[in-house]
């Protein structure tokens, strides 16, 4: 009996550095309240009956347990004493790749144009994979029209990410596909970066004398809006000439959903092509 106090004071120290354990006091975290309500901070103190946060502006606080929702690692990026949530769609600009990658199990729906549906995975924190496709009917008949892609991300640091990756498209009607295959890194931070590599094209039958090289960027204006440039450079051969694809546009995202609108144009030779009008959308489950 003499050596029971001993153990409920030992039960005691255990419970009290569990609730001291639970918490990392450098890493920066996002509470968010019953009335949805959402603070950035540093916890300094948790225990059974509230939470002691730091705030971004040096305010301390301590919030009761029972006000408390969800606390969890702030997913984004903190510039002086502002937070900018981490946009949801930062592995694709417009219509192209990023070097930047899914996270392993974060699945991607994107729709280009709103017509063509895109399905990506993160199959771990390097590799994802995407499927999709769309049904064609015309006075011949129907067919269905499918894309696969793929990307690999061997290099993923601070401020630089480096991705291979390639895409086909086919059809249910023809035994024949056309591809492409690319590297592409993005350099910079989340808050401005720019994205360049070379494409090259292909088909079932040979490999296209038309290289291309992509040369991008994205810049943060606000803590909901980014503008973004994707412009591809398709150089000339023999017989054709290069063609230059730029493009300008503006993305709105919010924690899972982004939305872009922006406009193409097509620049061949002597040629210019009226803008075309873009729009693409991105969430993730």
């Amino acid at each position: 009996m003499k050596k029971l106090p001993a153990i409920l004071f030992l039960i005691f120290i255990s419970i009290s550095c569990s609730f001291a354990q639970k918490f990392d006091s450098t890493k920066t975290v996002m509470i968010t309240l019953i009335d949805d309500t959402e603070i950035i901070g540093r916890i300094i103190n948790q225990d059974s009956a509230g939470t002691t946060l730091r705030s971004l502006s040096g305010i301390i606080s301590v919030i009761p347990k029972s006000q408390i929702l969800e606390i969890k690692p702030f997913n984004g990026n903190v510039v002086g004493k502002e937070y900018y949530k981490k946009d949801p769609a930062d592995n694709r600009l417009m219509a192209l790749p990023t070097g930047r990658p899914l996270k392993s199990g974060e699945v991607q729906f994107n729709a280009v144009e709103l017509i063509f549906p895109h399905l990506v995975i993160g199959v771990s924190d390097f590799a994802s994979i995407g499927f999709g496709g769309l049904p064609f009917v015309a006075s011949g008949g129907g067919t269905f029209i499918y894309y696969v892609s793929s990307k690999i991300t061997p290099l993923n640091v601070k401020n630089a990410a480096v991705s291979l990756g390639g895409a086909i498209v086919g059809s249910t009607t023809s035994d024949g596909i056309v591809g492409v295959i690319y590297t592409v890194g993005t350099f910079g931070t989340a808050m401005n970066s720019i994205t360049i590599g070379p494409f090259l094209a292909f088909s079932s039958d040979e490999v296209y004398n038309r290289p291309a090289v992509l040369i991008g960027g994205q810049t943060r204006i606000s803590k909901s809006a980014s503008l973004l440039s994707e412009n591809l450079i398709l150089f000339g051969n023999e017989t054709e000439e290069f063609i230059f694809f730029p493009s300008l546009g503006i993305r709105f995202s919010g924690e899972n959903l982004a939305a872009d609108f922006g406009t193409y144009a097509v620049i061949s030779g002597d040629d210019f092509f009226y803008p075309i009008p873009w729009i693409g959308i991105s969430y993730n489950f």
